[in-house]
């Protein structure tokens, strides 16, 4: 006997919704060498623990090994980490983090196994723009640092010829002669770069011509222009008429330092100074350096920040005073700890003859570092739950209820922070935003406004634009100095 289908009474359609995009962790860090065991090729690799590093071939020797034992040691101890290779052909280790960012999105902070001074002041600079948003954390032993002496660029007073013509050659290396005066007009030195048919060995002349812009990012008062086919590099540590040129040769490797050595006859001034002296000065956020004169010692507190950051109820934390397992603390005075702290650098002592502390988790620009990576979390919940509004429903009509279906979803994210700790109630004191005055309490910890769809303007409203919306939000804050009085009667 044939039965009917019960569709036709009645019929049930499945509809599943996208799934929400993976939220990051901002917990991955990243450390970098050039150790060849990641091909360049593939460039990051991701590991779980020291034992699949040895597994994968690095041996207990390789700078990256020694940096992840300071890395896996901390507690809590973070779950994985991520590893990339800076390849002998990259040129500056700034290409070979770029390179790093480009092939995985999901790191968050990174170092680099015994990155120098010009590596480091390139580093900053990259990173303070990347995307997605990054960090970086950095180990220097420069004794600048303890004086906190300004950061100069080096450069050559040149002799009366000491340029040479070898455009002809093979080498695969640049030479640079650098005119240290104030004269005028300057005495230019050097030879004009050849932009086409430069036979340079293994490099080819675009690579070359990368690593002379890189220049411009790596040192204080240096700038890289290029005109009528010669890169001109001027540092205004010798007057802004110092001027320096680019020749290709096989005396010196312009991606090494802007500091060369005699060529023919001329005379060599180091760059001197302290690296966190200058990176205050740029006032960089996503810089974290610390003074220590253990090797690559900020992979230690690195792997804390991301051990730390569960993302769980009250998982907020600071990096001041936390240990640092397998660091050993610096021996300083008193005035050389305020001198590094005065640069927002960052140290590793003992106080009380009990504590072994970092202090005080910083960034370059005096930003606490749980605030940068909690604000960079926020932001990305934000961004991540609207994008998903927009791609689970039908649509977000452009009227009073579209906005309240956005402020939603932003409402989500912000009670997440609060819930890790991070944002708490407290009084704006703060500009007024709409109905937002200063002085009114926040009992939340945060709000979510909007203007109002009537107020939109024609061209906003055609190019289907929602009103502004403003998120305030009050931060918890930490203490980490406290003053007692103990007042005693008798």
């Amino acid at each position: 006997m044939a039965t009917l289908p019960l569709s036709d009474i009645v019929n049930v359609t499945l509809e599943i919704s996208p799934m929400a995009a993976v939220r990051s962790g901002f917990n991955l860090g990243l450390i970098i060498g050039n150790s060849a065991v990641i091909p360049p090729s593939e460039r990051v690799r991701l590991y779980s623990g020291l034992t699949a590093m040895i597994e994968d071939g690095f041996t207990t020797s390789d700078p990256e090994y020694s940096a992840a034992t300071l890395y896996f040691g901390q507690n809590p101890r973070p779950t994985r980490l991520a590893v990339g290779r800076w390849g002998l052909t990259d040129g500056p280790v700034v290409q070979a983090v770029m390179a790093c960012r480009a092939a995985n999105s999901e790191w968050y902070a990174c170092t680099v196994c015994g990155a120098e001074s010009e590596d480091v002041l390139a580093i900053a600079s990259y990173i303070e723009a990347a995307e997605p948003k990054s960090a970086f954390f950095y180990t220097t032993a420069d004794t600048d640092v303890l004086t906190g002496t300004a950061l100069t660029a080096g450069y050559e007073t040149g002799a009366a010829d000491p340029s040479t013509d070898i455009s002809g050659g093979t080498a695969n290396k640049f030479k640079i002669a650098v005119d240290g005066d104030a004269s005028d007009p300057p005495d230019y030195q050097g030879v004009t770069l050849a932009l086409t048919g430069l036979n340079t060995g293994n490099l080819i002349a675009a690579a070359m011509q990368e690593e002379i812009r890189a220049i411009g990012g790596a040192y204080s008062a240096v700038t890289v222009s290029y005109a009528d086919g010669v890169y001109i590099i001027t540092s205004g540590t010798t007057g802004l008429l110092s001027r320096v040129r680019v020749a290709n040769g096989d005396t010196n490797n312009v991606a090494a330092a802007l500091k060369i050595g005699a060529v023919n006859g001329a005379v060599d001034t180091d760059g001197a100074g302290s690296i966190m002296s200058d990176l205050k000065e740029k006032q960089y956020m996503r810089t974290l350096g610390q003074y220590s004169t253990v090797t690559d010692a900020a992979a230690a507190i690195l792997g804390y920040a991301m051990g730390a950051n569960t993302g769980v109820a009250n998982s907020a934390y600071t990096l001041a005073y936390k240990t640092e397992v397998g660091v050993s603390t610096e021996d300083l005075t008193l005035t050389q700890v305020a001198t590094i702290k005065g640069q927002n650098g960052n140290v590793y002592i003992s106080r009380g003859n009990t504590y072994n502390l970092f202090e005080q988790g910083i960034m370059a620009d005096g930003t606490p570092f749980d605030e940068v990576i909690n604000l960079d979390m926020l932001s990305n919940d934000i961004q991540l739950a609207c994008m998903d509004l927009l791609t689970s429903v039908r649509k977000v009509p452009q009227t009073e209820d579209g906005v309240t279906m956005l402020i939603d979803a932003i409402t989500g994210p912000c009670v997440d922070a609060r819930n890790r700790g991070f944002i708490a109630p407290g009084v704006w004191k703060a500009e007024p935003i709409l109905t937002l005055n200063t002085g009114d309490a926040l009992s939340q910890g945060f709000l979510v406004l909007s203007e109002s769809i009537a107020s939109q303007s024609a061209s906003d409203r055609s190019a289907r634009i929602s009103p502004p919306i403003y998120v305030p939000i009050k931060l918890a804050g930490a203490i980490e100095h406290v003053n007692i009085t103990v007042k005693v009667n008798r």
